[in-house]
This record gives structure tokens, C-alpha cells and sequence, in this order.
């Protein structure tokens, strides 16, 4: 974890945390975030945790695989971002989840998946959805399932909002989305005028609204003025 100024001079690198009985280290780290506190957070993905210190590096706790009747045990935890709310809830986006963020207490107990994603409306899912009124049981368990859109990354705002980036859409909506406390987008732009094929990997927004989007495909940064999406 690489620590920099506003002016991205080097204050330190960090390889581990200091724990009781020695260093904490990570293994593919791929997220992280300060509070104003100076706690620090890692998705410490290679090792399925959490781990949080303090500003001193001092490990203050190590999260592991959340448990929940809602969690399957063969479920594979992959944190790969993470924020943290003024109530000290920890919102996790994990790779392969798609029922939305983890969301977790500040024990690290798991309270809910957040956010929760839709399944795209394609003309592919209502051809399909006309024609299981005739299937029998059978052939409507072997018909192709789909997902909703897996999230990619995670970001808190000034206003204690949580914005989120999707994966590759394709009907190109839901591709930025903005949380309520209750999980619910209200994000005003309902259809975001991105380039197609575009697959947005990060997103930031000022104190002023703008939202600025990372597009992985195009290697292109998009931004957008406040309520309008363009």
C-alpha cells in the first residue's frame, strides 16, 4: 500500500500491519480506505479478510469470511473494495458476489447485502420469459438463468452516499448507481450517456457533484455534471 501527499510525494509504503504476535502482511491487497480518524481498512483479498489498524499501524481488528444463513458454505470471499460509514457499517464489494455490497457491523457480523443489483430487462430475458409460460417444470429449470450485474467498485461521498460502479452492462443502464441508507439508487440519471462497451472500474464525486467514472475498456476518465449525466 502506497501512502502519498496531495502533491503524490512519497510518505511510506506499507507492507503489514504490527500485530500482537508479530507483522500482519497481506497477499493481494486490492482495496482500501482511511477514516477521518486515521483508521485504515484493507481488502486483503488473497487472505479473505478485512483487516483494520489503527493510524500508527497497529491492528485493531481482522475480519474474516462473514457468516450468515444468507451466505452458502461453499461461498468463496473475495473483498476487493471496501468503505466505511459515519456508523462505522463496512461495505464490502467481493468479486463473484452479485446480490449487491456486504454490508457489516463494526464487529465484522454480517447485517445485509446492500444494494442489491438488478437483473437486466434484454430482449433476450422477455423472449424467454414469454415462452416459460408454455415450458413444462423441466424445461424451464434447464432455460439459461441470468444474474444481476456484479458490482466493481465502491465509493463513499461527502453526503454519506454510497456510489457504485457495475460491471460490463448490456443494455448499458445501472452502470453508475447512487445508495441510500436503504440500499434503494436515487441517482437521478436514469440512462447515463456512457460510450457503449465501456466497463467502468472506478468512480469519484467532488464536493461539488460531479461524478467522475474510469472506463477499464477505453482507458478513458468520463465526467458528468451534477443531475444531468452528460
Amino acid at each position: 500500500i502506497i501512502a502519498a501527499d496531495k502533491n503524490y510525494n512519497l510518505i511510506r509504503i506499507i507492507t503489514g500491519f504490527k500485530g500482537i504476535q508479530g507483522e500482519v502482511t497481506f497477499n493481494n491487497p486490492m482495496g482500501v480506505f482511511v477514516k477521518d480518524n486515521g483508521d485504515i481498512y484493507v481488502a486483503d483479498q488473497g487472505n479473505a479478510r478485512i483487516i483494520v489498524s489503527d493510524e500508527n499501524l497497529n491492528v485493531i481488528n481482522i475480519f474474516g469470511k462473514p457468516e450468515s444463513e444468507l451466505i452458502t458454505g461453499n461461498f468463496e470471499y473475495r473483498p476487493a473494495k471496501v468503505v466505511v460509514d459515519q456508523y462505522n457499517r463496512i461495505y464490502v464489494q467481493a468479486t463473484g458476489v452479485f446480490e449487491g455490497l456486504i454490508s457489516l457491523d463494526e464487529n465484522g457480523n454480517f447485517l445485509n447485502y446492500y444494494g442489491s443489483n438488478r437483473v437486466e430487462m434484454t430482449p433476450a430475458r422477455l423472449v424467454q420469459q414469454f415462452w416459460r409460460r408454455f415450458m413444462t417444470r423441466e424445461q424451464a429449470t434447464a432455460t439459461e438463468n441470468f444474474i444481476p450485474i456484479e458490482y466493481s467498485n465502491v465509493f463513499l461521498d461527502d453526503e454519506g452516499f454510497i456510489f457504485a460502479t457495475a460491471t460490463t452492462s448490456t443494455t448499458y443502464d445501472n452502470q453508475i448507481v447512487r445508495l441510500n441508507p436503504m440500499g434503494n439508487d436515487i441517482l437521478r440519471w436514469r440512462r447515463l450517456r456512457w460510450f457503449q462497451n465501456s466497463n467502468f472500474a472506478d468512480v469519484y464525486t467532488d464536493e461539488h457533484g460531479f461524478v467522475t467514472a474510469v472506463d477499464s475498456v477505453r482507458g478513458r476518465i468520463y465526467q458528468a455534471e451534477p443531475d444531468r449525466g452528460t
